[in-house]
């Protein structure tokens, strides 16, 4: 594995699609003020650490690695609190898997090397989907919420995929916005048929409840973006 070339880092617009989509995952998952105010702490923690880097590569190196150290201390007192705070167990593993999936995903938006970027993409979402699952699992959260926040990771996702793919291809500095929004507009045209599938199966009582559905659109969105990558 390789250190990042200086300028083959993922996009900005897709790697802040892909970081804003799972903060909104969150923020509806999360039924609780306490919950809420862990996903606002993780948040803050996120952005602070990405101006840090910003600055590191400035060569700002002093004040960027402060800043990225603060940061970083805001993700595990985002899930403390999460863990102290939210009165019930099924909540708490509706949050917690998500907030670190949260950072994970950010880590590998901003990569250390190159090579462990995918990875730790697709680790930090499928944290985020499987907040999803225990939200669906313990009845906290409407079946349009839980479904609403698995397209939303579904598309942060593939933006960070879209973002790693385009950096490593033309670089970060490339002029690639329109592309960027054009995918990911096509992702969420795609999700949007997945999630009204799931609904319509839901109705129809054909799996057996919300999960079943859930589980059924989930696998339906996926193969459909693999398809578009491929």
């Amino acid at each position: 594995m390789t250190p990042v070339d200086a300028a083959k880092r993922p996009t900005r617009v897709s790697s802040l699609v892909s970081v804003a989509a799972v903060l909104v995952a969150l923020a509806l998952l999360a039924d609780t003020g306490p919950a809420r105010l862990s996903v606002i702490v993780s948040g803050l923690g996120v952005g602070l650490a990405a101006s840090g880097s910003a600055l590191i590569r400035r060569n700002s190196r002093a004040v960027g690695l402060s800043i990225v150290l603060i940061g970083v201390v805001f993700v595990p007192l985002a899930a403390a609190l999460a863990v102290t705070r939210i009165g019930t167990p099924g909540s708490v593993l509706v949050v917690v898997p998500g907030l670190i999936g949260l950072a994970v995903l950010a880590t590998g938006l901003v990569p250390v090397r190159w090579g462990w970027a995918r990875p730790l993409v697709k680790g930090g979402t499928a944290l985020v989907v499987l907040g999803a699952l225990h939200a669906a699992a313990f009845r906290l959260a409407t079946l349009p919420v839980v479904l609403s926040a698995v397209l939303l990771s579904v598309v942060a996702w593939d933006a960070a995929e879209n973002a790693i793919g385009l950096g490593d291809q033309l670089g970060q500095t490339a002029e690639t916005t329109a592309i960027e929004l054009v995918h990911v507009g096509g992702t969420v045209a795609v999700g949007g048929v997945g999630v009204t599938a799931a609904m319509l199966v839901s109705d129809l009582r054909l799996t057996g409840g919300s999960l079943g559905a859930l589980v059924l659109m989930l696998a339906a969105m996926v193969l459909l973006v693999a398809a578009l990558h491929g």
